[in-house]
């Protein structure tokens, strides 16, 4: 049709060999198939007749049917078959709407050798999901490896079931079909032929009954649970009622190795081991927990571990526990003990850890514990590598480092006690204080380590809420730290203050500093800011261009090495970082044995931008010097000293020197603002006795503009006299030469 496919469709195929269905089951396709011995057969028919289109949907009516009878197959070389095989399937949809699909398995049966195995079942309208069956079936798991290949695989016991549903499903509505389901195993055995553990003696009985259909109606019942694996017995008991309101009560005692389950059941790329024991028993509602009413939840009993390790091929490096030892309450868990590593790292640990059963049955509950931990050494590079390449206990040859994520619903308070910690290239030792991990936040509180030679103590946050854009908040109090260690140790030092490669000596800070992480860990340099104090208590700076340069600019008399020598003692230096940036507040140094003062910014891009002011003994000045005065004009003497002003600019690497009058930069030109400034106020003070920096610009505007006016007004008195001075002895002298006299005689 122009915009659908109508089509009436008929299709049969009798008599065929029960083999050829066989056929269709991607699992038969094994080794042998061809020699596999089968009978019986199978009819195969079905319909489609009506209208197919996209838009709208519409489907045409349909009709399959597919009967089995008397079906036997049987592997070659081995003596049981699967027999007496009947099917009876008809699925049908009478007018395309498939709300109106029935599927009907009117009859199936087959015999395990001697153990029968019967189904029915009926699906009435998907829409509504009415449903009605029936399964009962018999097996001895000797028997089975007599009918299908499983090499290595030794099984045994007596299962049995008997189940039936009746009713109709809606997940929205919370309607379940009736059931009465029943399960049982006898003297079940499981071993591998490559695993030398096995699993005895599992005993079991489970029941699921809902009589009416309603959520909370519904009662599962694990039973008599036992297994002995390789001689570890390990018993349960569990009993669920009202899915509405989820209510348990759960027994569970003996002890399981790990090691032994791992031979039993293989999983590749895992290894596993350690022994469990638990004696624990729980009975309690959801509904309690959610309302976090923990006394209502009765919760006890111990677990210890012993000889517990796992990795597997994303964490090669493997967590273990030697010993660990907790007990439960409705409340809590309290961890009394344990000892293990994860990777190279030791560690032990106790505490309590509270919310557990939220967290475990929550997807939002968060998870609330304080711990005391101790390590001799954390290593945190073997966590920190790339998901691309394999970790590795080298941590010279790491892949980068990558954001850690902490999780959101963990609220833990870490005491910690490390003797040395390993971050990246750094080593902190004796690091005392609290871990908070909290909110996707980890925070160090009055946390103290030494590292570099120095002594820190630090409060901050890494910040991993959005993991995408990481970021952190650190205040840092150090004492007594190396400058050439640091600058070579951090490399935000290397970006933000390069002229630290050159410097020897120590300093101490109390700095605070904000920004974000790249997803290499490392800070991105363009959103750092900061601010706070350092204290230099004596430094060197050699082989400076600096120097050099104001050597040759000035032709002082400066030593070759002197001249490339700058000492720093007893210094504060107020710094701030902002806008990508360093700003350094002028401070006092010596240069080449001449008091000096500096001040300015450097930049994440490598450039400077300084200011020094130098004072050099006018006596001591030679003719070149003298010369270099008399050329630029730009030094002003006071006393026996000469006060010479100097821009740095360029680069770190390469730096520019120039006189402040003819190469000024930025940060002079506004050193220049502010002491003519500072003149204007002094100036002003001794005119008025007005505290100019405390008053508002319009006070000062007004008192500059009554100065100005009183000057303006002394002036004109001034020449108004003199001009009447000048006028009065003009007419004297006039006077005179035509024979008069002056009112001196003259």
């Amino acid at each position: 049709l122009a915009d659908s496919y109508e089509m009436d469709i008929s299709f049969a195929s009798t008599d065929n060999s029960f083999k050829s269905i066989l056929s269709l089951v991607p699992g038969m396709f094994l080794e042998g198939f061809e020699e596999l011995k089968s009978e019986g057969t199978m009819d195969f028919s079905g319909k489609v007749a009506g209208v197919y289109a996209d838009n709208p949907a519409t489907m045409p009516a349909f009709s399959l049917i597919c009967k089995v009878k008397d079906g036997m197959f049987q592997y070659p070389d081995l003596p049981a078959a699967v027999s007496n095989v009947q099917m009876d399937l008809a699925v049908n949809n009478p007018d395309g709407n498939l709300d109106n699909t029935s599927v009907d398995l009117n009859a199936f049966h087959l015999d395990f050798g001697n153990n029968p195995v019967d189904a029915t079942y009926h699906l009435k309208n998907l829409g509504q999901m009415l449903m009605e069956g029936k399964v009962e079936a018999k097996l001895n798991l000797t028997e089975l490896a007599t009918m299908f290949p499983m090499e290595g695989l030794t099984m045994k016991g007596l299962f049995s079931t008997s189940a039936s549903i009746d009713g109709r499903y809606d997940s929205v509505a919370e309607i379940i079909p009736a059931m009465d389901v029943a399960m049982k195993m006898e003297k079940g055995y499981i071993k591998y032929a490559e695993y030398p553990a096995e699993l005895a003696d599992i005993s079991f009985t489970t029941s699921i009954l809902n009589k009416t259909g309603k959520m909370q109606d519904m009662i599962i019942h694990l039973s008599d649970f036992a297994m002995l694996l390789d001689g570890e017995k390990l018993t349960a008991d569990a009993l669920i009622s009202d899915l509405a309101d989820p209510a348990w009560d759960v027994h569970i005692h003996g002890g399981v190795d790990l090691a032994k389950v791992m031979q039993v059941y293989p999983m590749e790329g895992m290894n596993l081991a350690g022994k469990i024991k638990a004696d624990v028993d729980s009975k309690g509602k959801l509904s309690s927990i959610e309302a976090e009413k923990y006394e209502q939840i009765n919760t006890s009993g111990t677990m210890t571990i012993a000889g517990f390790k796992y990795s597997d091929q994303d964490y090669p490096q493997g967590l273990g526990i030697e010993s660990a030892k907790a007990s439960f309450d409705p409340q809590k868990i309290t961890l009394n003990s344990m000892k293990g590593n994860f990777g190279r790292s030791d560690m032990q640990a106790d505490g309590t850890i509270t919310n557990y059963m939220a967290y475990a049955l929550q997807d939002d509950a968060t998870l609330k514990g304080k711990m005391n931990f101790r390590s001799s050494m954390v290593d945190i590079n073997e966590w920190m590598v790339s998901e691309e390449a394999p970790a590795t206990t080298d941590t010279a040859s790491a892949e980068p480092l990558e954001v850690i994520p902490i999780p959101k619903n963990i609220d833990f308070v870490l005491n910690s006690s490390i003797d040395k910690v390993i971050y990246d290239n750094l080593e902190l030792k004796n690091v005392k204080g609290d871990v908070v991990i909290r909110d996707g936040k980890a925070m160090a509180e009055d946390v103290n380590f030494n590292m570099l030679e120095g002594q820190f103590a630090m409060n901050g946050t890494y910040d991993t809420e959005d993991p995408e854009d990481p970021g952190f908040d650190f205040k840092v109090d150090v004492k007594d730290l190396s400058i050439g260690k640091a600058y070579a140790a951090f490399n935000t030092i290397q970006i933000l203050a390069p002229m630290a490669s050159r410097l020897t000596g120590k300093f101490s800070t109390d700095f605070a500093m904000q920004g974000k992480l790249g997803q290499d860990m490392y800070p991105v340099m363009s959103s750092l800011s900061g601010q706070g104090l350092v204290n230099i208590v004596q430094a060197t700076l050699q082989g400076s261009k600096v120097m050099s340069s104001v050597s040759s600019l000035t032709k002082l008399s400066m030593g070759a090495e002197e001249a490339k020598k700058v000492l720093i003692e007893d210094v504060l230096m107020n710094l701030e970082i902002k806008d990508g940036k360093v700003v350094v507040k002028p401070f006092d140094l010596k240069v080449a044995g001449y008091k000096a003062k500096v001040g300015g910014a450097s930049g994440i891009d490598g450039s400077i931008d300084y200011t020094m002011a130098l004072d050099v003994p006018a006596g001591s000045a030679g003719a070149a010097f003298n010369s270099f005065l008399t050329q630029y004009g730009a030094a002003t003497t006071k006393g026996d000293k000469v006060t010479l002003n100097f821009n740095i600019g360029g680069t770190a690497t390469d730096p520019k020197v120039g006189l402040v009058g003819t190469d000024a930069g930025d940060a002079a030109k506004e050193a220049a603002k502010n002491a003519a400034r500072e003149k204007v106020a002094s100036s002003l003070e001794d005119k008025t006795g007005l505290d100019v920096k405390a008053v508002s610009k319009d006070t000062v505007k007004q008192e500059v503009k009554q100065a100005v006016d009183s000057a303006k007004s002394e002036a004109k008195e001034e020449v108004k006299k003199a001009t009447d001075e000048a006028k009065d002895k003009a007419k004297k002298k006039i006077k005179g030469l035509f024979g008069g006299s002056d009112d001196d005689g003259n």
